[in-house]
């Protein structure tokens, strides 16, 4: 433990912060939206996605990483219309390095804070975004 009382998992949860921040800004730099709405992850080194390529469908993930990528770069028009589940991503990325700040500098224990929001509660809202945004795509691809 720390002399605040934070133990290593505190400290984790900030560098995985730090982390996300630090991706977005790569991914900014470094990655190029792909106009077919889906494809950018493939510039990763990563396989095409599967589904795609068997079925002509997308994937509940097909366009995350373009969206991701889109909104890093500043064209939030763009990320939620390509993929509302990954613009969704991208902000969430950005709120919680916000908080883990601000729980750092006040003192507070990011772990335990982040323990009390792993509940349904929280999931499966996320887990609707998702399915709704797999629809969205499905519809609009």
């Amino acid at each position: 433990m720390s002399p605040r009382g934070r133990g290593l998992e505190h400290y984790l949860w900030l560098a995985g912060a730090a982390a996300g921040v630090a991706g977005l800004g790569l991914a900014a730099l470094f990655l190029t939206p792909d106009p077919s709405g889906h494809g950018t992850h493939c510039q990763l080194g990563l396989p095409p996605c599967l589904a795609m390529w068997l079925l002509g469908l997308p994937c509940p993930g097909c366009g995350v990483t373009t969206s991701v990528v889109l909104a890093a770069r500043g064209d939030f028009a763009a990320a939620l219309a390509n993929q509302p589940f990954g613009f969704a991503v991208f902000f969430g990325v950005v709120a919680f390095a916000g908080w883990a700040l601000v729980a750092e500098l006040t003192g507070r224990n990011l772990h335990a804070d982040v323990r009390l929001l792993n509940r349904a509660n929280v999931w499966v809202p996320v887990a609707a975004l998702l399915l709704a945004a797999w629809v969205y795509k499905l519809v609009t691809l």
